[in-house]
């Protein structure tokens, strides 16, 4: 069996300390008033009785007590006197009779007889018989005689029991009328504000977290207890809160050092290739040289072996870009047009965006947006990032547009490449930047195009973002701080 609540507890408590001092009270009262009563009856038994004696005295010879027999008879008529009678010393009804007549309804009578004293001397008392009966009996004018009176009690029990029905009626109905209001005011000033510290207490283990609780001033000390675990509840929320993020700084920290450590894993790899490119594209370019100085060679050949050779030096830039970041060198800086880079870098992939449908769509200004960087390098990182837009947009079977656009912000110049193509799931988006983590297959990319961007980026002291685009798809933004720009 579930423990009594302590607001029932105190509404019981309560109520049957109310009921016991109004029964006290009406018991007092009631024992007052029978007191007064009986006190009354004695009083005026005694009274009638002397004035029976005085009749009785002043008829002794006179009329032969006839005046006695009818100031007895008048006793006796009313209905709360039960004998009222002359007797002499051998206990012998004289004059008078009961209730029930002269010679009926003597068994009280004969009691009350049975309890005198004696009948030359004043007396009063109580007899228990069928009824309680008050007698009185005192000595009349003529030898040996007395007169009796017994006057019922009937009244004063009457009286007493309506009282006592009046008590357990007042009783039941103040009770009651106690415990109704001693419920609302303990459900206003303890069941509620409890319940509401409850609930919170409850909320406060869950994921969640704690809610403040709203517990009235009217409350009291329960309004200060509220209060009290409001700001209990807002430290622990603190603390939770404050767990939360270290962990999630600990969890990025420990992702941020397996990047670093795989990243110096792919610097030396990328720098070990980069420098055994070079001997084979000294000899291309070699090559095309001869090509181009031989006596043969046409125009057209001329012109084709020049193309090689622009490509061949753009390739030895970047490989020399990349082999300094790689070795943490400074790279050399200088005036570079983002708005041109962009453009070049839409005519190089426009063949492919041809090929694969999709729509670009330049957005630039028509003004030079200049930066202090490495060319080649803010290039190849600008096409790294229009490159997986194309590839993202050629296997895509809605629509395929392209967007470039090139901001002069207040702190930053940012180049924006968005699609709207398939986009990359939300759990992918914190891995992008890993090396090696590709979601294109094994012929798709070696996962290194935006961690080498994002190196770009940091290198000029700019940041690389992804995230998702307006639209759907992706949106890349490429941002180099404003204090750079020229």
């Amino acid at each position: 069996m579930a423990p009594l609540r302590i607001a029932t507890r105190l509404v019981l408590v309560l109520s049957a300390a109310v009921a016991a001092v109004v029964l006290a009270y009406s018991l007092i009262s009631i024992e007052q008033r029978a007191t007064l009563l009986r006190d009354a009856l004695i009083r005026e038994t005694e009274t009638l009785a002397r004035t029976l004696q005085i009749v009785a005295e002043n008829d002794a010879g006179e009329s032969g007590g006839e005046e006695l027999n009818r100031v007895l008879e008048g006793v006796l008529a009313d209905p709360e006197t039960y004998a009222a009678v002359t007797i002499d010393d051998a206990e012998r009804v004289l004059s008078g009779g009961t209730d029930g007549g002269t010679d009926g309804g003597t068994e009280c009578l004969d009691a009350i007889l049975r309890d005198l004293p004696s009948t030359t001397a004043e007396a009063q008392g109580w007899t228990e018989c069928d009824e309680r009966v008050r007698w009185v009996l005192l000595p009349s004018g003529t030898a040996g005689a007395a007169v009796l009176l017994a006057r019922r009690a009937t009244l004063l029990e009457r009286d007493v029991n309506a009282s006592r029905l009046r008590l357990l009626l007042l009783t039941l109905v103040l009770a009651g009328t106690a415990a109704i209001v001693i419920f609302f005011v303990l459900h206003r000033a303890l069941s509620a504000p409890l319940g509401e510290i409850l609930r919170g207490v409850h909320l406060l283990g869950t994921a969640g977290g704690a809610e403040r609780v709203v517990v009235p001033p009217a409350a009291g000390e329960l309004h200060e207890l509220g209060a009290a675990f409001n700001r209990m509840a807002d430290q622990l929320d603190a603390r939770r809160r404050s767990l939360l993020r270290q962990g999630a700084e600990r969890l990025a920290m420990e992702r941020q050092l397996r990047e670093a450590e795989t990243f110096a894993v792919a610097g030396r790899l990328t720098g070990g290739v980069l420098h055994e490119l070079g001997s084979p594209l000294a000899v291309i370019g070699m090559r095309v040289d001869a090509i181009a100085d031989h006596a043969a060679a046409t125009p057209q050949l001329r012109s084709q072996s020049e193309a090689i050779r622009a490509e061949l030096d753009r390739i030895a830039k970047l490989i020399e870009g990349l082999m300094r970041i790689t070795r943490h060198h400074e790279i050399a800086l200088e005036p570079v047009d983002v708005a041109g880079i962009v453009r070049a870098v839409v005519a190089e992939l426009q063949p492919r965006c041809r090929e694969a449908g999709i729509e670009p769509l330049l957005r630039l200004p028509g003004f030079p947006i200049m930066v202090s960087g490495h060319a080649v390098l803010i290039r190849h990182a600008i096409f790294n990032l229009a490159n997986n837009a194309v590839q993202a947009l050629a296997r895509h079977p809605g629509e395929k547009r392209l967007i470039f656009r090139v901001e002069r912000q207040e702190t930053a110049v940012c180049v924006v490449v968005e699609d709207t193509g398939p986009g990359i799931p939300m759990h992918h988006l914190e891995r992008v930047f890993e090396p090696f983590f590709t979601t294109k297959g094994i012929s798709g990319g070696t996962g290194l195009g935006l961690g080498i961007s994002r190196s770009i980026a940091e290198e000029h002291g700019g940041t690389l973002s992804i995230g998702p685009g307006a639209d759907g798809g992706t949106r890349a933004a490429l941002e180099l701080p404003a204090e750079r720009a020229f």
